[in-house]
């Protein structure tokens, strides 16, 4: 084949594939492409202009120097190295210099290599020819020519030396010194600027060649960096520093540590080296980009041949710059790197890698090495590195050789003879070297012989005068610890493996111990080192007792522990205290070897020796070692008369709950008793149990008991700990507690062990921990902890026992009967601190030894104080019925009948049980009637530290009771009469329900049910409604099963019961399980069962049942009753019998049986007419407290009822028919307490007049009464009170039903007209003024006659029609009813009880509410006129936030009004000094109330209602700022200044109610608009506090914007400061600025004539022009508000300032800007003052010569004080300030006298 046709430069031809592979290229660049011409490195045609002067057969060589192509390039060096050669005279040289420098840079670089030999060897010619004389141009020679010589290419390189050598013979480094900032502009701009395209055009190179180029031009640059770092003297390098620093730390240089190719990622491990051992300085400056880069690279790593420097580099960086791991493992361990480096085994240059380790683990940070687990992760991955295959045969040497020494680092460089920290992690690694099968034999031996070396030279061969008795005592601690955790491993890893090795041959670390132990005991001598041996000596027999069982041991044992013990101990007590587990081994081998004899001599002479010691520390001695003794078992008697009497000391002197070693030693001696091993006499452990058993009742007194003031110490609680160690050793090795504790105390110490586990212990207010006892608090409760289940599981033991029948049955009656009176006498007593759950489990646990079922049931009776009569005479002591909570409840109507009832009560009332059993349970209260008999009901109550009183705690302890046993089992079932026993509970429970919600009502902590409002009644009631729902649906299952197959009886579940309780082994807990289970399952029956007996039918039956059981003649007893019939029998007896405090009981059980079936009409009339009326027309003394709930009851049902209507027509007949006379009579009259009843039942008859008041009778049209009949009534009424001097001869009961009768017919008779309504009006006002608002039936009055009022008001609100007559009628009486009613509500807002941390009752509240109500329809004009501001203003911190937000309607209304009429004031007359903010308003503002972390609005907390008062009060002081004048303003904000805490105060807690504060997310407020709020439909909740909030914040800086900008700026806690901005610039900001626009935009402009005023929305700039028509130009100013506008205050720029002179044009834009930054100014009226001062100006105004202003900043006057002598004029105000600051009253010019 021919040759191919050849392409000038040898470069392929052009084509289309050709293109399109240059462009797919994703390294080509086009526009390097077609602008490569213009790099720096090309020449082109221009290089002729640097050449001028030469030859011009030289600038033909040059030029060709242009071409491409290799061949024509090296042709033309040829030529030039022969021109140059032949020039003899140097001149003809020189002139090629200026242009060489850039043809030398471009051509030393060139692809081919030859080219650039031939470029050298010219540049060597030009050089030897010029010598000194290239000093001009060597500046910019120096960078290329340096870098040659690191060029690849030896030859290159050579002849690039030479001419440097040449060039400075003498003085190489100080050209380097010299020409140092070029060298460096040189390689940052290879380096950071040049690109592969630049330096070669992609259309004629290839990519390798490109690539190749580009590599060795940076490799070139870089070692020429290193150069300069290696040659150059530190001073000099920091002359040039910032330029080495920006390329150190320009991150694209280290990039090139993860470059493709291999060349520049060497260069730049040669560089980090370089740096490293030449200027580590430079290095560290750069870590935090380097760190991210370099040293994880290493493990990525994948070419050989620059391993090594990878990994020199890696080693040198680490030891110079160890942080460079930390700051490397910003997101991922670095750590992780090598650990996963090591775990591959290296395998890609081992002989590199492995040596390096030791360096690397030396030099690693500490950060690293000290984390938990480092060195065994490391040697982990280590050694799974081994198991790599790729690790040959050749290479293990070197693995294990590496392994080795890390493992002797860790040994002896890293101080494991003086840390516990490695011990596991180097046992673990030489047990695995034991256990290793790859382990070559010489290798391990090697390491054996070493390692034994080592131990033998650290514990062996010591010179006692080269080392510390401390540190020798360390290396022995640890080395013993080490070599038992190496034995331990190296036995688990030979039992592991099923090694059938002899067992006698011993293991690895057990033949080294084998070998120190006796060394050690052979060279036991007085010397430093025996504190250190016997530490040794102690670990190890203490884990291998069986080494010292040799011969030679034993019988140098002998002569220590017989001849020198005396002289070892008297030298250092913890010598012996470490010789512990020798001695007690010692003994061990003597009583096996049967060496009684010498073992007592040894044991005389050991405690004689330990006697010569102090107290203090033969006490903790013997405790010691008498405990190593007891662990050995060694079945002898060691007491001695010496223990003994050192024992009854302690004993005698209390010393064990003093000392805790005295007391570690009482309870070591007494842990061994009935044992076989024993230190103290059977006489002294009787006196030692005897004294304990004193403290063990001690110490259950001083916890359980409050009146008990002793406190103990921790020693204490441990010595009670001990003593149940003690017991219950006895009740594992003895048998039973009951049968081997002597009899006098076996009862008491079992009930104590009971109550430990049962009651809770609080050590936090108790213990009194010793001062040489180090204990924490935590440690105390584990302690406890300890305690309890000690006693727990004496008891279990204890209950096995007995279910093993193991104990004589009277025996356990008799503890049965101890228990149970143990725990009444407790659960009695007020001071015991037992809970109620407590108590209940200290029963269920007391059952839980009881087989007999009756005998439970008289448990069960017991516990819960036996029987009905207990609980009614408990009841009567904490019985509250207050008439005030009439105004919540109807049954509280009956106070009056009440306490008459009590007054007539006959004293000798029939003491017999009333309860649903019908008395079964009397045989078993024998016990316990005469205590019920003596109850005292008139002493103080007593509360225990829950705030129980005793009826409390038996109420809620039966409670928890029942649902521990189970409802079915509490209330079981008779199976003869099928009624379930103790059904009275449920009513008694009711009855404490109804006390607690009372006392809840009415915020009552005296002498009441509980001492603290912490007990709600709703939870209560919860679960007494759970119980008779439970018990409900279990009698509908029963009855919707009556015509199927009866189910298992009641007796027959309780004998399978009993039957699963058989077996032993079952727990309490399993049982407990089993029982709810059933009862659950029950439940989902209920469920499940369709309704099969017709709903109606059974509602009629069961109503017909209860009209049968309400008879006042006998007692009814239904065949039968369920549970809710059951519980009204039982209750109505009571009522009958006198039991008027159980009518609530009634009252609630007539709701459980509306809710199982709802009462037909059919059937509430015939309750209507054969119960309710005639108990009321007989006038039962008893038959209220029954009619009154069964009417309330009915009504509902009876709305549309003839006969109902009949009902309130008889009603309203009997009270007409009373005369004036009847209603004056006596209160314990008849005829009193008929006409009471007549009213309070036909009040009960009406609909719920509050319900109405508060729907604002929204509701149809109510008739209570047809007109005919309510106008009748009415005039009968009127005919009580013929005149007004009657109404104060009339009772306030009967007064107050009245005024609630009067406004249920107001309702019907609103249309009417007649003298009615002037009687109505004038009854209101004679109430309102002589109501005794101190009493509570003065309240209950004051609030019917509220809503009295409030009805007529409401009245005349609503679209109906109105008589004229009464609204005329209230016209005329307004004024005295309004000002009466502002007075009622200021006087019951303000009382005594208000100004007390505790919420007002619910009724007090319900009364205030209605008066702020009424209040809030008091018209402008007659509020204006009232002078009871600065009252009104205390009534906003009332608990009540209905009052709080009315009264606050209030005060802005009257604020509104003042501010408008103070304005014109001044503006009419000036400020008089009486303008300011009240200071009643500013005193609530001055005392902010604390927020808590979290914010939360609760209505029924005190706090919560400051926070709102306090919120309310800034509604009303910001309100001051309204419409108010720029005088009235400047006023009110002195005042805050004068105040210094008021604003910060309310920023503050601005500031944490919307969590600004907090680093949680801030309040979100752009669902809201804050800038409107409505006070009126103000309801205060979490998220409306916050809204109201954000709304004061934003009215704050609308209206004092200066004050809170410069509070912000003065602002302290920076967090704060930050946040605060940053939510303003989001949420409030943009609202300020929008309406700060829109005000500028939509301002009348008209009235200021040429004003020209541009808004810039999107920039939020204003300009304000003054336009001067007379000479066609304007002055302007800019107004550009900032984005956390107005915090920073607004930016106001000087625009045209035609005409006016500097200082005045200053002064008026520092007047515009003062109106703003210091006098809350808006916008507007910072442009209006510019527009003032400039239309003045021109008008020819004079201004003041002080500020050079015409309209004054303070109080924007004109100057009007004129200087008599000077005759200038100043503003008031800056002539004030002059005389201020100068202190002389002269004009500021003239200096003359003012």
């Amino acid at each position: 084949m021919g040759k191919k046709d050849r392409v000038k430069g040898n470069f392929k031809s052009s084509s289309s594939s050709r293109a399109a592979e240059l462009l797919g290229n994703s390294n080509f660049s086009p526009l390097a492409a077609n602008f490569s011409n213009f790099s720096s490195f090309s020449i082109g045609n221009s290089f002729v202009d640097d050449f001028e002067g030469v030859n011009e057969d030289l600038k033909v060589m040059l030029k060709k120097l242009n071409k491409r192509d290799s061949t024509t390039k090296i042709r033309a060096l040829e030529e030039i190295c022969t021109y140059l050669n032949s020039q003899t005279n140097d001149s003809e040289i020189k002139k090629i210099l200026p242009g060489w420098s850039k043809l030398y840079a471009k051509i030393s670089i060139d692809v081919d290599r030859r080219v650039r030999i031939l470029i050298g060897n010219a540049h060597l010619i030009i050089v030897k020819t010029l010598k000194k004389k290239i000093a001009p141009h060597l500046k910019t020679l120096i960078g290329p020519w340096i870098a040659s010589t690191f060029d690849p290419c030896p030859d290159v390189c050579k002849v690039a030396k030479e001419a440097y050598n040449i060039a400075f013979p003498s003085k190489p480094l100080e050209a380097l010194i010299f020409c140092q900032e070029e060298i460096l502009n040189y390689i940052s701009e290879n380096l950071f600027e040049k690109t592969p395209e630049q330096l070669s055009d992609p259309r004629f190179y290839s990519k390798e060649e490109i690539m190749m180029k580009y590599s060795r031009f940076i490799v070139t640059s870089i070692h020429t960096l290193i150069y300069l770092i290696e040659k150059l003297p530190k001073i000099s390098i920091q002359k040039c520093q910032d330029q080495y620093d920006n390329i150190f730390s320009n991150k694209q240089l280290w990039n090139f540590a993860t470059h493709e190719d291999v060349g520049i990622r060497k260069s730049i491990y040669n560089l980090i080296k370089s740096l490293c051992l030449n200027n580590p300085d430079i290095l560290q400056c750069q870590l935090s980009i380097l760190s991210p880069i370099f040293p994880g690279k290493v493990f990525s790593e994948k070419e050989v041949s620059i391993y090594g420097d990878a990994w020199e580099s890696l080693v040198l960086i680490t030891k110079e710059s160890p942080e460079s791991w930390i700051m490397a493992s910003h997101k991922k361990p670095l750590i992780n790197k090598l650990f996963n480096y090591l775990k591959t085994g290296s395998p890609l240059s081992i002989e590199i890698v492995y040596p390096c380790l030791i360096t690397l683990l030396d030099n690693l940070p500490p950060e690293i090495k000290e984390k938990e687990n480092f060195y065994h992760e490391f040697f982990e991955n280590f050694w799974k590195g081994y198991s790599n295959q790729r690790i040959g045969f050749n290479n293990s040497k070197i693995f294990m050789k590496s392994y080795l020494e890390c493992i002797f680092y860790v040994l002896t460089k890293r101080g494991i003879f003086n840390s516990n920290d490695l011990i596991d992690l180097v046992s673990n690694f030489i047990s695995n070297l034991n256990a290793s099968k790859k382990i070559d034999d010489s290798l391990f031996n090697f390491f054996n012989e070493k390692y034994q070396s080592l131990l033998i030279e650290k514990l062996i061969n010591v010179d006692e005068s080269s080392i510390s008795k401390e540190n020798f005592i360390s290396t022995c601690q640890i080395s013993s610890t080490l070599l038992i955790e190496t034995y331990k491993k190296c036995l688990k890893h030979r039992s592991a493996s099923n090694d059938q090795i002899n067992k006698s041959q011993k293991t690895y670390s057990e033949g080294i111990l084998s070998k120190l132990l006796e060394k050690m005991i052979l060279s036991i001598k007085l010397n430093d080192l025996l504190s250190g041996y016997s530490v040794f000596i102690s670990n190890t027999v203490l884990v291998l007792p069986h080494l010292i069982e040799s011969k030679s041991i034993m019988e140098y044992l002998d002569k220590i522990f017989n001849d020198e013990l005396l002289q070892i101990v008297g030298t250092s007590i913890p010598l012996l205290n470490n010789f512990y587990c020798l001695i007690s081994e010692y003994f061990r081998v003597l009583a096996k070897n049967g060496e009684n004899k010498k073992l007592d001599n040894t044991w005389k002479n050991i405690i004689n020796a330990i006697l010569s010691q102090e107290r203090k520390d033969y006490l903790s001695i013997l405790s010691n070692l008498f405990e190593r003794i007891k662990m050995k078992e060694i079945q002898k008697d060691f007491s001695l008369p010496e223990v003994d009497s050192i024992v009854l000391d302690i004993v005698d002197q209390n010393e064990f709950n003093k000392s805790k070693t005295a007391s570690k030693l009482l309870t070591t001696c007494l842990s061994c008793y009935n044992t076989d091993t024993k230190f103290i006499s059977d006489t002294t452990i009787n006196v030692c149990i005897k004294k304990i058993v004193d403290e063990f009742n001690y110490f259950s007194s001083i916890n359980y008991y409050t009146s008990v003031d002793g406190k103990f110490s921790v020693s204490s609680l441990l010595t009670v700990i001990e003593l149940l160690n003690v017991l219950l050793d006895i009740s594992k090795l003895k048998g039973s507690l009951v049968r081997h504790l002597p009899n006098n105390y076996r009862f008491d110490i079992i009930s104590k062990i009971l109550s430990f586990f049962i009651f809770s212990v609080n050590f936090s207010e108790f213990v009194e921990i010793e001062e040489d006892e180090e204990y924490s608090r935590e440690s105390i409760q584990e302690t406890i902890q300890v305690l309890y289940q000690l006693s727990k599981s004496i008891w279990d033991n204890l209950k096995l026992e007995l279910r093993q029948s193991s104990v004589d049955v009277n025996e356990v009656k008799d503890l049965i009967s101890y228990l149970l009176s143990d725990r009444n006498n407790a659960f009695k007593d007020i001071n015991h601190h037992g809970s109620p759950a407590e108590f209940s489990n200290q029963i269920k646990e007391i059952l839980s030894l009881i087989r007999d079922k009756s005998e439970k049931d008289n448990i069960i009776n017991k516990a819960i104080m036996n029987n009905q009569e207990y609980w009614k005479n408990l009841s009567r002591t904490y019985f509250i019925d207050n008439i005030l909570l009439s105004i919540v409840k109807e049954q509280s109507k009956l106070t009056p009948f009440i306490y008459k009832n009590m007054k007539n009560k006959n004293n000798n009332n029939d003491n017999n049980d009333i309860d649903i059993e019908n008395d079964n349970d009397n045989d078993n209260d024998n016990d316990y009637d005469n205590e019920n008999n003596n109850e005292k009901n008139d002493e103080s109550v007593l509360y225990d530290i829950y705030g129980l009183s005793f009826y409390a705690r038996l109420a809620i302890f039966t409670l928890n009771f029942i649902k521990e046993i189970g409802i079915n089992t509490f209330f079981k079932k008779d199976p003869v009469t099928n009624v379930r026993s103790r059904l009275w509970v449920i009513n008694e429970l009711i009855l404490v329900q109804n006390i607690l919600n009372n006392d809840n009502l009415l915020k009552t902590t005296t002498n009441s049910i509980v001492s603290s409002e912490g007990l709600k009644a709703d939870s209560f009631q919860y679960d007494i409604d759970q119980i008779i729902e439970t018990l409900m649906s279990k009698e509908k299952h029963e009855i919707n099963n009556e015509n199927e197959e009866e189910s298992l009886s009641e007796e027959e579940e309780e004998e399978e019961e009993e039957n699963n309780n058989n077996n032993i082994k079952k727990e309490e807990g399993e049982e407990e399980e089993d029982n709810i289970n059933k009862e659950v399952e029950e439940e989902e029956e209920d469920d499940d069962d369709d309704d099969e007996i017709d709903e109606e039918e059974l509602s009629d039956d069961y109503w017909d049942n209860i009209i049968e059981l309400i008879n006042f003649d006998e007692d009814i007893e239904l065949s039968k009753p369920d549970t809710i019939l059951s519980l009204i029998t039982n209750v109505f007896k009571i009522i009958k019998e006198s039991g008027y405090h159980y009518t609530s009981v009634f009252n609630s059980l007539l709701g459980y049986a509306l809710n199982k079936y709802e009462i037909s009409e059919e059937r509430a009339e015939i309750l209507l007419t054969e119960i309710i009326e005639p108990t009321i027309f007989i006038n039962d003394e008893i038959g209220i407290f029954v009619a009154l709930p069964l009417l309330c009851m009915v009504r509902e049902y009876l709305s549309d009822s003839k006969v109902f209507t009949m009902f309130k027509r008889k009603l309203v007949d009997k009270i007409t028919d009373f005369q004036y006379s009847d209603i004056l009579a006596s209160k314990d009259s008849d005829v009193y307490g008929d006409v009471l009843k007549s009213l309070i039942y036909l009040n009960a008859c009406s609909y719920n007049i509050k319900q109405l008041i508060d729907e604002e009778f929204e509701e149809e049209e109510y008739i209570f009464l047809s007109q005919q009949q309510s106008m009748f009534l009415l005039k009968t009424i009127m005919g009580w009170f013929e005149d007004q001097s009657r109404f104060k001869d009339i009772d306030e009961n009967i007064n107050s039903e009245l005024c609630q009768l009067l406004t249920t017919l107001l309702i019907s008779l609103c249309e009417v007209s007649g003298n009615h309504w002037e009687f109505i009006i004038n009854y209101s006002i004679y109430n309102l003024k002589n109501a005794d608002w101190n009493s509570d039936i003065g309240k209950v009055l004051i609030y019917h006659t509220v809503n009295l009022i409030l009805s007529i008001q409401l009245q005349s609100e609503i679209e109906r029609s109105v008589a004229e007559d009464l609204l005329d009628g209230f016209a005329e009486y307004e004024n005295d009813i309004y000002e009466l009613l502002l007075s009622l509500l200021i006087l019951i807002c303000s009382m005594k009880l208000e100004t007390t941390n505790s919420m007002p009752s619910t009724p007090l509240s319900i009364l205030q509410s209605s008066l702020a109500k009424s209040c809030s329809f008091i018209p402008e004009e007659i509020l204006f006129e009232q002078t009871c501001f600065n009252e009104l203003c205390s009534v906003l911190n009332t608990l009540n936030s209905d009052v709080q937000v009315k009264t606050c309607q209030l005060l802005l209304r009257i604020t509104k009004n003042k501010i408008q009429s103070e304005s014109l004031k001044v503006e009419t007359k000036g400020l008089d000094g009486t303008e300011c903010i009240p200071d009643s308003l500013l005193s609530i503002a001055l005392k902010a109330p604390k927020i808590p972390d979290k914010f939360k609005f609760i209505d029924n907390d005190v706090n919560s209602h400051k926070i709102l008062g306090y919120l309310l009060s800034w509604i009303i002081i910001l309100e001051h700022f309204n419409d108010a004048t720029f005088e009235l303003k400047s006023v009110y904000s002195t005042q805050f200044r004068q105040h210094n805490n008021l604003l910060n105060n309310f920023m503050i807690l601005i500031c944490q109610i919307l969590n600004i504060v907090k680093n949680e997310q801030a309040f979100d407020i752009s669902n809201w608009t804050i800038d409107e709020f409505d006070v009126e439909t103000f309801e205060p909740n979490d998220i409306s506090i916050c809204v109201l909030s954000a709304h004061l914040y934003w009215k704050a800086l609308k209206n004092i914007s200066s004050l809170v900008r410069t509070w912000w700026n003065e602002l302290k806690n920076r967090q704060l400061c930050i946040a605060l901005e940053e939510y303003t610039k989001k949420y409030v900001t943009p609202l300020l600025v929008s309406s700060e626009m829109n005000s500028v935009i939509s301002t009348d402009r008209s009235q200021y004539e040429n004003l020209v005023i541009k808004a810039n929305k999107s920039r939020n700039e204003i300009i304000a022009q003054y336009v001067i028509p007379s000479e066609e130009s304007y002055l302007d100013i800019v107004i550009r508000i900032p984005p956390t506008y107005p915090l920073k205050q607004v930016v106001i720029d000087g625009g045209h300032k035609t005409g006016v002179q500097e200082s005045r044009w200053r002064s008026w834009i520092l007047s515009s800007s003062a109106v703003m930054v210091a006098q809350n100014g808006n916008i507007m009226d910072s442009i209006l003052v510019f527009y003032n001062n400039v239309k003045l100006h021109f008008e020819g105004v004079e201004e003041c010569t002080i500020c050079y202003s015409i309209i004054g900043v303070i109080d924007r006057q004109l100057p009007n004080k004129r200087c008599r002598t000077c005759k200038n004029k100043f503003h008031a105000a800056c002539l004030h300030k002059w005389f201020q600051t100068s202190n002389q009253a002269t004009c500021p010019l003239c200096r003359s006298q003012f």
